[in-house]
């Protein structure tokens, strides 16, 4: 495989552009990737060391030869590579797009989650003391 077919399957995997690709991996010139497709240069060592510093699921084995997977553990078994491939997000917005892990995804739903529950707890206290408050004001205007 050259590095052409690697950058084409990289894309194609992680579902994006060149420039969004050459943006995450903080290619200050995109032509390079361009480049790299139209067969005129290979991965230079800079690029090599972008890729998997940004990518580290991608195997460096794999991308230096074209030999074995691309995805690091992919050759296990299709049920395991489908939950392996649950384990991450690629999540696209305006500026560009990243892949973060399916964990630390959860990690923020839980650490979102407690921190709601702590605020509604405070707001039920804020709301017994608002009812005390208003019984005090009422029983001093009866009087």
């Amino acid at each position: 495989m050259n590095d052409k077919e690697k950058i084409d399957e990289l894309l194609h995997h992680l579902r994006i552009k060149a420039t969004d690709f050459a943006r995450e991996i903080k290619l200050n010139n995109v032509q390079t990737i361009y480049d790299i497709q139209s067969g005129k240069i290979g991965i230079s060592k800079s690029v090599f060391n972008k890729i998997t510093k940004t990518f580290p699921e991608i195997s460096k084995e794999w991308l230096f030869s074209g030999k074995g997977e691309m995805i690091m553990g992919d050759d296990i078994s299709q049920s395991i590579e489908d939950s392996q491939n649950a384990q991450n997000v690629h999540v696209k917005h305006i500026k560009g797009s990243v892949t973060v892990s399916f964990d630390s995804v959860c990690n923020s739903i839980k650490y979102y989650q407690e921190a709601l529950r702590i605020q509604q707890e405070i707001t039920v206290e804020q709301q017994k003391q608002i009812s005390k408050l208003i019984d005090a004001i009422t029983s001093l205007a009866g009087k």
